[in-house]
């Protein structure tokens, strides 16, 4: 399998179109020390201040030594994560909520929010549990939901190998995995798969307490998907959706120094380019639920099958008809209220016109988007001449303008 910048297995592959990866700094700079009022002075992307309460010490040699109760982001609007963190557990208070943890699908970064801030956390608990917790109202009563824990004790001073996987399956649903190295990475790391949880829409969240009042569709059961756009969080009341935003680490009652951390990463993965077929907005097009055609509709990166949705196909509702075989916006969405979208199966990838998939003589040609002259032709080597970049279209349109000039001149002289 394939490893990463550290040596440590890569459990999925990371996406090939967005390619996101982030990687802890920890073993540059030097050494060097801040509180939660500061970010490191060596990874930008880090951010620790005014979030929890605590302090740092990075060793230079990759080594993060944390105390209290800090939280620790990552930006950046993730998606389909692979998040990996070695965790050695030194001194704490043995409080049953503390212990290695990561969230994900969730804009706790604005803390402010109560429906931004949703989110899935993988936990690894002191105390010696594995299970899943979805906030579903952020700092208010009743807000958070947790999977049936599976046991695993935590022992002090002995290193752990800690990878949560968050993804959305190809029935729509979110998927939730959870993995454990104690081989301290070696050869890659062990990793096993410790616990699941399959979030459906319907088993994780009913009862407890919704986030915002009033909002048709807003249930604490609501699935978490990876769509830019989320019934009810704030961020989309402006348009400007982001309940993604953040992936962030959370340590609680740390002793001084008392939990150490390295190797750790964030990888957009590619979950849903291994799953699922290619589909152009051209393509898509074509499936406007006339003429035999099933009626789909794009959002975001997926395209989604509305045959079972009788605001698309039946009734009354057929007044959304005109929208099938075209890509719906985040604003679109908000505007008509089509707020359920995200429980239909997906179908296929959206992808760019000139992002082409070819397979010939055993070889699997590089995705490529508005290559150079010479990517397009190392390509064509394998899968024919019909590689179309940008440079190309540029020259076409220079010989072109070329040729219209040379008969003006003409026409000119001989008139």
């Amino acid at each position: 399998m394939t490893t990463d910048k550290f040596g440590i297995t890569q459990l999925y592959k990371t996406n090939t179109i967005s390619g996101r990866e982030w990687y802890s700094k920890w073993n540059v700079g030097g050494a060097r020390s801040w509180t939660h009022s500061n970010n490191d002075s060596v990874d930008t992307e880090f951010i620790t201040a005014g979030k929890g309460d605590g302090s740092f010490y990075c060793d230079g040699k990759g080594s993060l030594f944390v105390t209290q109760n800090p939280r620790m982001y990552v930006l950046g609007g993730w998606k389909n994560v692979e998040i990996t963190v070695y965790g050695r557990r030194i001194a704490d208070s043995n409080i049953s909520y503390g212990g290695i943890m990561a969230y994900a699908r969730t804009n706790h970064y604005i803390d402010a929010n109560t429906c931004d801030d949703r989110g899935y956390g993988g936990r690894f608990t002191y105390d010696g549990r594995v299970d899943f917790e979805k906030e579903t109202a952020h700092h208010l009563p009743n807000g958070n939901a947790q999977t049936t824990a599976v046991s695993y004790a935590m022992a002090k001073n002995k290193w752990y190998g800690y990878k949560y996987v968050v993804y959305d399956d190809v029935d729509g649903n979110v998927k939730l995995e959870l993995y454990i190295d104690e081989t301290d990475g070696l050869n890659g790391g062990n990793w096993v798969k410790v616990t699941e949880f399959t979030d459906n829409g319907s088993n994780f969240g009913v009862g407890k307490g919704v986030c915002r009042t009033g909002i048709n569709g807003l249930v604490p059961q609501l699935k978490l998907t990876s769509s830019n756009y989320r019934i009810g969080s704030e961020s989309c009341d402006s348009g400007n959706c982001k309940p993604n935003l953040s992936v962030y680490f959370r340590t609680d009652g740390a002793g001084e120094n008392g939990l150490e951390y390295k190797k750790a990463s964030i990888r957009e993965i590619g979950v849903d380019n291994m799953t699922y077929p290619d589909m152009t907005v051209t393509e898509l097009a074509t499936y406007n639920g006339k003429n035999g055609k099933k009626p789909y509709v794009g959002i975001d990166s997926f395209v989604y099958d509305m045959s079972q949705s009788s605001s698309f196909t039946t009734g009354s509702g057929t007044h959304y008809s005109h929208l099938l075989g075209t890509v719906l916006t985040d604003q679109l969405i908000a505007k008509h209220g089509i707020t359920k979208i995200f429980g239909f199966p997906i179908v296929a990838n959206l992808v760019s016109e000139t992002v082409y998939h070819n397979v010939c003589q055993n070889k699997v040609c590089t995705k490529i988007t508005g290559a150079g002259t010479n990517e397009c032709a190392k390509v064509n080597e394998c899968c024919g001449n019909d590689c179309v970049t940008n440079e190309n279209n540029n020259n076409n349109l220079l010989i072109f303008v070329g040729v219209v000039i040379l008969i003006a001149g003409i026409v000119y002289f001989n008139s």
